[in-house]
């Protein structure tokens, strides 16, 4: 399935960057082969706009901010998170083109991302129960492009077929390469699932002096949202007289 072919894939929420990372300029993003542009607007709020200025189409993402406005770097004509152009610095006495304008899409910050959806969306930006859960701490793991269909990214979330041969260095087991089951829990607009497997907690060949493998039971719930996006927390049960965080 194309994604970029399905409308209704437009009227949902995705994380695109870190918020954190617009501090330093604009940046470009593409969703569903939609190219927009990221910037912090004059409250510190992310805005996405169509990454092209009305005025020559260069790209804004080129560009730079200031004063919370988004500066096109040819020609330094000015936008604001609606996509209304508000500044044109050769002729800055003369009224605005009707024109002067680019798409702007809805942005939120939420969870430390910067949230787009294209059109209407039909939910609201989804809910991570754990983030607000004091006995539950987020780790970062990495922002990074992976040059692979969306939907491909899912499946390898959910494949715990994988982890023998893909993570032998770190938690797979080489000698059980058996799955273990999921059980499932369909929800509206989501899927519940969970399973647990064995997995190294402690790796003799990363450890110093260890003569054996430490050997304990990962427990992986996940909730697959709509669409393309899954979370949930990781546990690892140690075996008696292991601590395990």
């Amino acid at each position: 399935m194309l994604v970029t072919r399905q409308p209704v894939l437009r009227r949902f929420w995705y994380a695109t960057v870190p918020v954190g990372q617009l501090q330093d300029g604009p940046r470009p993003f593409t969703l569903l082969n939609e190219k927009i542009v990221l910037f912090l607007d004059a409250d510190g709020r992310p805005a996405a706009l169509a990454d092209r200025c009305c005025h020559r189409t260069a790209q804004l993402s080129k560009g730079c901010t200031a004063e919370g406005l988004l500066v096109c770097g040819y020609h330094g004509w000015a936008y604001n998170r609606t996509g209304h152009c508000v500044r044109i610095p050769q002729a800055d006495a003369q009224a605005m083109p009707a024109g002067a304008w680019v798409p702007a899409y809805r942005c939120e910050a939420h969870h430390g991302y910067a949230w787009v959806a294209l059109e209407d969306p039909l939910l609201p930006l989804p809910d991570i129960p754990e983030a607000q859960d004091p006995r539950f701490r987020c780790i970062h793991q990495f922002y990074e492009v992976w040059q692979c269909a969306s939907l491909r990214f899912l499946e390898n979330a959910f494949d715990n077929a994988h982890f023998s041969f893909v993570h032998q260095r770190t938690f797979g087991q080489g000698d059980q390469p058996t799955p273990s089951k999921y059980a499932l829990w369909p929800r509206p607009f989501n899927i519940g699932l969970s399973s647990v497997h064995c997995c190294l907690i402690e790796n003799k060949t990363q450890l110093a002096g260890g003569d054996k493998d430490v050997v304990g039971h990962r427990i992986c719930p996940f909730r697959q949202g709509a669409p393309h996006l899954c979370h949930g927390p990781g546990r690892v049960r140690a075996p008696a007289g292991r601590r395990s965080d």
